[in-house]
């Protein structure tokens, strides 16, 4: 699921049938999101209005941009799979920020609320993300040094499901438990392991981003147990509009190079003031999230 960070978690819609899911129906996005059929979805959720707040115009134009890219298998050679990425030049700072993301199911209109803060904490950066729906909440909290933008540790609750990881240069380790899940994780690894969960977007933006800068950013998901590669791909320089202003933003491509679910994000100033998630395992539906509030502490 994604996913990738800021990608509000659907398993928020119905979290019971969510936890009956087998490990491998789950994405690794910002926090967990359920791979459940567009059908039960929209079964749950066919007497529920909500509040439209993307056009049906938005949704297919960034539907059609976002099928232009959609399970695009890379090569990358061995030496640019080897390659370390490049040293971060952090921009964070103590913040907090409001996003809404919006996701088209069967026509639906479907809106979940994410609130993010970023703290400072015994030379680590601290972000936690609340996300909260009609169905219910989630919170997902992500320890990064400050200065190797590297993961530290990982908390997620939602629902039932809890996740746990502990990062070290060459080895995670951890839990997963909810439901019929108790899972223990204890993984070797040979190159470092970056985070794909709250703050994705914030790695991201430390990089030194530019026009063709490409590099490759392995993830785990705790859920599959496996491990993902994924290229960073500058793809330019942008305009983009959200509730919280027009900005002049990074469009930087995400994508997995197995094929899955690619993400784009715009990134300003380090971090993201848009995302657009293409949903293959839910019918190709996009999910699209905006900044609709940040104010630096």
């Amino acid at each position: 699921m994604r996913t990738t960070s800021l990608v509000v978690p659907l398993l928020l819609l119905t979290p019971h049938l969510a936890m009956a899911q087998p490990p491998s129906q789950y994405l690794p996005v910002s926090s967990t999101v359920a791979l459940m059929s567009e059908s039960i979805v929209s079964k749950r959720l066919s007497n529920i209005s909500f509040a439209d707040t993307l056009t049906k115009a938005d949704f297919h134009e960034t539907e059609a941009a976002a099928h232009t890219t959609r399970r695009t298998v890379i090569h990358p050679t061995d030496a640019e799979l080897n390659a370390p990425m490049p040293p971060s030049t952090t921009v964070l700072t103590a913040s907090n920020c409001q996003y809404r993301s919006t996701i088209q199911l069967d026509g639906l209109p479907v809106s979940m609320d994410m609130t993010r803060q970023i703290k400072s904490e015994n030379g680590n950066w601290v972000i936690s993300e609340k996300t909260a729906s009609l169905f219910g909440n989630s919170l997902e909290i992500n320890t990064i040094d400050q200065k190797s933008m590297k993961p530290v540790k990982r908390i997620l609750e939602n629902g039932q499901l809890k996740i746990e990881l502990d990062y070290a240069p060459t080895a995670i380790k951890g839990k997963v438990q909810g439901g019929s899940i108790d899972r223990i994780i204890a993984l070797q690894t040979e190159q470092p392991i970056l985070t794909d969960g709250a703050g994705l977007d914030l790695v991201i933006g430390s990089l030194p981003l530019r026009e063709g800068f490409i590099g490759y950013y392995r993830t785990f998901n705790p859920q599959s147990h496996q491990i993902k590669i994924n290229q960073v791909k500058v793809i330019g320089m942008e305009r983009v509009t959200v509730p919280a202003g027009s900005f002049d933003a990074f469009k930087v491509a995400f994508t997995p190079i197995n094929g899955d679910e690619a993400t784009t994000f715009w990134i300003e100033k380090g971090r993201a003031v848009k995302i657009m998630t293409t949903l293959t395992h839910l019918n190709d539906a996009v999910m699209i999230t905006e900044l609709t509030q940040g104010v630096a502490n």
